[in-house]
């Protein structure tokens, strides 16, 4: 079975690097854009990766009509929002929103909830 395939869009490189670094070591396929601009260099589907499960989407990079676009080219992509410390976040269609910042693991623990490593097996109940 293929890792499940997690694109992180942060604009400070650090950060999205740091984040990159550790889903990789705990199993995901993780690539990374510093907008959603640029990513859209990803296709829908890699015949090796698969496609992408999940979009985690810091605030400062949000651009309404890019996520719009690219929600309907990646049908099914979940969004997990990395929003802002204050303010309300903005409308979307989050899977989850994350305030920054957010406490050691706090974002992965969030994409294991969202897009597992290893799929759930609902077992039949018995009386």
């Amino acid at each position: 079975m293929r890792a499940p395939r997690v694109l992180i869009v942060m604009p400070d490189d650090w950060p999205r690097a740091l984040l990159r670094t550790k889903l990789r070591d705990r199993g995901y396929n993780a690539i990374a854009a510093p907008s959603l601009a640029d990513a859209f260099v990803y296709p829908v589907s890699d015949p090796e990766a698969g496609t992408i499960r999940l979009l985690v989407l810091d605030q400062a990079a949000l651009d309404a009509e890019a996520l719009e676009r690219f929600t309907q080219r990646h049908r099914g992509v979940r969004v997990l929002l990395l929003a802002f410390s204050t303010g309300e976040a903005p409308p979307g269609p989050w899977a989850a929103v994350i305030r920054r910042p957010a406490q050691a693991g706090e974002v992965p623990q969030a994409i294991e909830e969202i897009v597992p490593l290893t799929p759930v097996v609902h077992r039949p109940h018995r009386d």
